[in-house]
């Protein structure tokens, strides 16, 4: 028996939102292919909609140490799917630390991907390093522009920044400043954002890369 029929079968009851046939049929192809990094990755994605975040680390943590272990060949999204949904899944569990450490790794495979710095900019500013968490931020925005998850927590990241930092360090490192006499209209398209952050602490928010949740 083939484990990919199971697999793919599963992942159509999956886009069709049914997770518990989906998960039916990821069990099943566990069993015939039990160290088959996309199989493990697909019950991590189930039990993290599920908001089982400890079986989801198990299922992720199985998938990455595979590939990691056994040399299978990953192409550069997928892999960095994985590690992002690994990183989601630890932040879920507090762990921002190792949250960090995939999202990193990731952005390492793949640059080029806003949803990965926005989930970056998240933990930073969960690890309380708001200007760490201003630059992910930014750069998301700078990749995509509509990003309201980012737009959203770069505004409440700014804030907290300047609840703790003075403005300028001392009278003396106040600077010189070349303002124009007339200021120019700014096309700041934040119409239409509604913020989900509005306390003064920052708190988790269910930012998922392309695999869990979006």
């Amino acid at each position: 028996r083939c484990h990919l029929a199971l697999l793919y079968i599963g992942m159509e009851y999956g886009l069709t939102n049914n997770p518990k046939f989906a998960e039916k049929f990821f069990k099943e192809a566990l069993e015939i292919a039990p160290d088959n990094p996309f199989v493990l990755h697909e019950l991590g994605v189930v039990a993290f909609n599920n908001t089982e975040y400890l079986t989801a680390e198990v299922y992720l943590r199985r998938a990455v140490a595979v590939v990691e272990e056994s040399g299978v060949v990953v192409v550069p999204e997928k892999w960095s799917a994985l590690l992002n949904n690994l990183a989601h899944t630890c932040r879920k569990l507090q762990k921002y630390d190792e949250a960090l450490h995939f999202h990193q790794q990731a952005l390492r495979l793949c640059p080029g991907v806003w949803s990965t710095y926005s989930a970056l900019g998240l933990v930073q500013a969960l690890l309380g390093d708001y200007e760490a968490a201003v630059v992910s931020l930014h750069k998301a925005l700078s990749l995509h522009r509509d990003d309201t998850t980012a737009t959203t927590l770069l505004t409440t990241v700014m804030d907290q920044l300047m609840s703790q930092t003075p403005a300028f360090q001392g009278e003396d490192n106040v600077p010189t400043l070349d303002l124009p006499d007339e200021l120019g209209s700014i096309d700041s398209n934040t119409s239409g954002v509604t913020p989900s952050i509005t306390c003064d602490t920052l708190s988790d928010s269910n930012i998922l890369g392309n695999s869990i949740g979006n």
